[in-house]
């Protein structure tokens, strides 16, 4: 199986939502306007089994500075089980720039909530 890693929230020269397949776009709805800015969290996730495995994070970026280390294993976001990369993605793009997502993270067997700001995908790492 191969595998994919998304990446997300890193300035925009270096990487815009690079994957192996298409991103996945938030759903919208009748009464939402077209013009939906995706968020970001500058973290770079892979598949882990029940998670997404945190790989790298953007230096200073919202993820890092609300304290996600690399190898957390998260699990939820938004209390939604995140048990693939498409399910992270689409809680991450569907948040909206300069509010926040509630992740559920597992490090060291010990379950962490970790609350992370959204910037908006593309732009440089601001907390």
């Amino acid at each position: 199986m191969p595998r994919s890693t998304c990446i997300f929230g890193f300035p925009l020269l270096l990487l815009v939502a690079a994957c192996s397949s298409t991103p996945p776009q938030p759903e919208l709805r009748a009464s939402e306007s077209a013009s939906v800015v995706p968020g970001s969290i500058g973290a770079i996730v892979e598949p882990a089994g029940q998670g997404v495995r945190v790989h790298a994070l953007a230096a200073q970026g919202p993820a890092a500075r609300a304290g996600l280390h690399e190898g957390d294993l998260i699990v939820r976001c938004d209390g939604e089980p995140v048990s693939t990369t498409r399910a992270f993605n689409r809680c991450v793009l569907a948040a909206s720039p300069g509010s926040r997502v509630r992740l559920e993270v597992v490090r060291d067997a010990r379950s962490l909530a970790v609350d992370v700001n959204v910037i908006q995908l593309g732009t440089a790492s601001r907390a």
